[in-house]
């Protein structure tokens, strides 16, 4: 129980170190369906975090337990 906790404040620290920063994401988002954008982490709250695409504009949010999943992914822009 103890090492889940840590992977999620570990998580959090990461999406703080990006937050308003420009991010490739890669979405996994079930059934083979994997989405890239470009986007900028827009907030940080208790259980999840938004990034805004830059494409289309629009806000999207996604938990802390994606980023141990790998259900979503960042990478260098």
């Amino acid at each position: 129980m103890k090492s889940n906790i840590k992977e999620l404040e570990i998580a959090k620290k990461r999406i703080e170190l990006l937050a308003g920063r420009e991010v490739k994401l890669r979405v996994n988002e079930g059934r083979n369906k994997i989405k890239n954008y470009v986007g900028v982490v827009d907030g940080m709250y208790k259980a999840i975090f938004t990034v805004k695409s830059l494409e289309d504009g629009k806000l999207y949010s996604y938990p802390y337990s994606d980023l141990i999943t790998k259900n979503v992914k960042f990478y260098q822009n």
